[in-house]
């Protein structure tokens, strides 16, 4: 007996096709929509790096001019890539603030501090600003220090860290590495640390009433998400490299601060907050400024 095979030949219907073609448009367009959006996130994050970049070299370029003594200092910004808002750019010479003609100041007096308040803006109208102070270059002395006449009567190690950290009078820390989560408090005195120190997979925040002294090298791991304060009421001395790589970590030094080794900051999110004098390599090279960059203080 024969049999008949029967084939549905119809295929879509003009519905279907409508259908199917709406739904693929509507897919476009979102996906058009993600994708115009993060190239514009990525183009803005672009532009802001790029604005910090070109600030902080026309900082540089003016900071060179001015410790070569010269009385006249101009912000070029000629190339074009960004511009000064001048509502929110000031100079200050002592207790005379300078007219800015054409970006440049004249009659810079190097016997007295010059204040720099210096807002930019690019293409995409992001402004950004660097505070900072100069003075003149001087082979500057650290005035107070840590040295080995001062007893250090507490001892913080790896071993005893964890039975608590507030503690009162000359403290050392005499440990090279901390994998853990710590908090410490030193009042009415000073701290040292004598080792190298690798903060691998902790964190630590640290608060000390007196000075401290950093006799080697502080290093944090790019693979710790941990965060790192440390804040100095009095003054600080720094004889090793800073090594940051992208872990939050904010240094507050009330008093002066100087500068022995390399500051390496691998992501801008390491800010150093100095109320006092910054001493770089000998040179002091400001007074109440943040630092947000790399900078070499070595000798070598």
């Amino acid at each position: 007996m024969p049999f008949r095979q029967y084939h549905n030949e119809q295929g879509m219907t003009l519905v279907e096709l409508l259908a199917a073609i709406s739904l693929f448009a509507i897919l476009v367009t979102l996906s058009s929509t993600i994708i115009i959006q993060l190239l514009n996130s990525e183009e803005k994050t672009s532009d802001q790096i790029s604005l910090k970049q070109d600030t902080n070299v026309l900082v540089s370029e003016m900071r060179s001019t001015y410790y070569d003594e010269n009385s006249i200092l101009c912000m070029d910004t000629s190339e074009g890539r960004i511009d000064l808002v001048m509502d929110e750019t000031s100079i200050t010479n002592g207790n005379r603030e300078l007219e800015i003609n054409n970006g440049c100041v004249e009659n810079v007096d190097h016997t007295e501090p010059l204040h720099i308040l210096l807002t930019t803006s690019n293409k995409s109208d992001q402004n950004f600003s660097v505070k900072t102070t100069w003075t003149s270059k001087t082979d500057y002395n650290f005035s107070v220090s840590i040295n080995e006449e001062i007893d250090f009567p507490n001892e913080v190690t790896k071993d005893n860290i964890r039975d608590g950290c507030n503690l009162s009078g000359n403290t050392s820390f005499n440990m090279n590495e901390i994998n853990a989560h710590y908090r410490c408090i030193v009042t009415d005195g000073n701290a040292e640390f004598p080792n190298d120190l690798l903060i691998n997979k902790g964190s630590l925040t640290l608060t000390v009433d007196g000075n401290a002294e950093f006799l080697k090298s502080i290093s944090l791991l790019k693979n710790n998400p941990n965060n790192v304060e440390l804040e100095v009421f009095g003054n600080a001395i720094f004889n090793g490299d800073l090594d940051f790589e992208k872990n939050k970590t904010e240094i507050y030094i009330h008093g002066d601060a100087t500068f022995k080794g390399n500051i390496i900051f691998k992501k801008n999110l390491t800010e150093i907050f100095i109320e006092g004098q910054i001493t770089c390599n000998r040179e002091v090279i400001g007074e109440n400024m943040v630092i947000e960059e790399s900078i070499s203080c070595s000798s070598n």
